[in-house]
């Protein structure tokens, strides 16, 4: 309580009131009590911690930087309250899931399984954040992400779906190519912001850099340049593979294997709409194991 120098959830549900209506009026008729008692609430608080909540105006109450992380974890609080009830009220599970992935997951594998989840649940709406999937979890601005490396930080939560292999491809139109002639022909490669990648040191030890025809800051450009007969290519055998216009050069590259992981926060546990998510995401991308590891390459012509 405000008064005992420590916040309690009613103190929080009190802010998240005023920040989400901007009215002290509003905020009362919301939580069922008077404007007097909003207004008194709020400057207890503001005197417990010693900081300015709310600026006031004639356009009404708006939230100051100082009470962002409260109104951060006012925010969870309801909708983890929310979840809670939403099933034995309803029968279903709803809310927004912000899921945080790669370019790379959405030509062929993630469709398909947002698709089978929207039949099960329609009530979640996934909200895609194409970026660095680790670092909007560690920031909390995901609830799921979906990345392909090694052990994820202790602060998160995951397990691995599969394998992520990946191989060297040509364009489908070409003369097969033997690795004795790989500097012999054009590549299209990724620049060097992915210097960090095993595959683009395993160009760059090998010479091959130096007879790239484009170089890319996206893997999926890297395959669309490639599918036109720009050059060779090392891509993901889930993107190599399911595309027609390619064919594999060389096998997947032990070097370059990874895992896809499937990562949360610990926190999250327990919420409906999270965990109806994560469990598609890894029913979906496991069935489509075979594609990630390597399994399934296009035959030869």
């Amino acid at each position: 309580m405000a008064g005992s120098g420590k916040l309690g959830w009613g103190d929080l549900h009190v802010l998240h009131a005023v920040a989400s209506t901007g009215s002290l009026s509003q905020a009362a008729a919301l939580l069922g009590t008077s404007h007097p008692t909003v207004f008194r609430r709020i400057q207890a608080i503001e005197q417990t911690l010693g900081a300015t909540l709310f600026e006031r105006s004639r356009q009404g109450y708006r939230a100051t930087a100082a009470a962002a992380e409260l109104l951060e974890l006012a925010e969870h609080i309801a909708q983890r309250l929310n979840d809670m009830s939403a099933p034995a009220a309803h029968g279903a599970v709803g809310g927004t899931v912000l899921l945080s992935t790669t370019e790379t997951m959405l030509p062929t594998v993630l469709p398909p399984v947002l698709a089978r989840l929207r039949e099960s649940a329609p009530g979640i709406l996934v909200a895609l954040d194409i970026a660095d999937g680790l670092a909007n979890l560690q920031r909390r601005e995901a609830d799921v992400a979906l990345r392909a490396g090694g052990q994820p930080p202790d602060d998160l939560v995951g397990r691995v779906v599969c394998g992520i292999e990946t191989a060297v491809y040509r364009p489908a139109a070409w003369r097969p190519v033997d690795e004795a002639r790989l500097a012999a022909v054009p590549w299209v490669c990724l620049d060097d912001g992915f210097a960090h990648l095993a595959s683009l040191q395993w160009l760059k030890q090998r010479g091959l850099l130096a007879r790239a025809a484009a170089r890319c800051n996206s893997t999926v450009a890297v395959m669309r340049l490639a599918e036109q007969g720009m050059g060779l290519a090392v891509l993901p055998c889930y993107l190599g593979d399911a595309s027609p216009a390619l064919r594999r050069v060389l096998p997947p590259q032990p070097q370059f294997r990874s895992g896809l992981w499937l990562l949360s926060h610990a926190s999250t546990r327990g919420v409906a709409r999270i965990g109806a998510v994560l469990e598609a995401l890894g029913d979906g991308l496991r069935r489509q194991a075979d594609l990630f590891e390597g399994r399934r390459p296009w035959p030869e012509p």
